[in-house]
C-alpha cells in the first residue's frame, strides 16, 4: 500500500529533516495527514512513529510560532489521538503511545484540548479504572 511505504520516510523527514523540508512537508499538508491516518489500520505499524514525529515537530516549532500545536489542538485531531489511546489499551505499545501524549500535553492548548473533549476524559478514566500495573502507564494517566 503506497501509504504504508510513505509514512515511515515521512515521519524520517521530519524528525531528521532541516527547517527548510519541515516548511515544504507543512505547506504539502503533512500535518494534517499524519494527525488523521493515527487510526487507519494500514498505518497501525507505524502509530509510535507518527506520534514521535509529530512531537518532534511540536519541539521544533519552527513554523509560524503555534502554527503545529493550534492543528494538534484542534477538536477532530485530539480526537484521532484520543480514539488511538482507546485503541491500544490493549497492545503492547500502550506505554508508549501514553508517554509520548503526555509529553505532548505539556502544550497548554493541547492539554485544554484534551480536557475538553469528553471521549479523552473518558478513555483516560477507563484506563485508570483498568489498573495498570506498570507505575509509568498509571503516572501518564494522571498527567493528561
Amino acid at each position: 500500500h503506497p501509504v504504508t511505504l510513505a509514512v515511515p520516510m515521512m515521519c524520517e523527514m521530519v524528525c531528521g529533516g532541516g527547517l527548510e523540508v519541515r516548511k515544504q512537508l507543512w505547506d504539502q499538508g503533512a500535518m494534517p495527514f499524519l494527525l488523521a491516518i493515527l487510526t487507519r489500520e494500514s498505518c497501525a505499524a507505524f502509530k509510535v512513529t507518527i506520534l514521535n514525529s509529530i512531537y518532534a515537530w511540536l519541539l521544533v516549532g519552527d513554523t509560524d510560532e503555534g502554527k503545529v500545536e493550534a492543528v494538534v489542538a484542534e477538536t477532530k485531531n485530539v480526537e484521532q489521538i484520543a480514539a488511538l489511546l482507546k485503541g491500544a489499551q490493549h497492545g503492547g505499545d500502550y506505554a508508549a503511545i501514553l508517554e509520548i501524549v503526555a509529553w505532548m500535553c505539556n502544550f497548554e492548548s493541547i492539554a485544554d484540548s484534551f480536557g475538553t473533549s469528553h471521549s479523552c476524559m473518558r478513555t483516560l478514566l477507563e484506563g485508570l479504572q483498568r489498573g495498570y500495573p506498570q507505575s509509568g502507564v498509571r503516572l501518564n494517566l494522571l498527567k493528561i
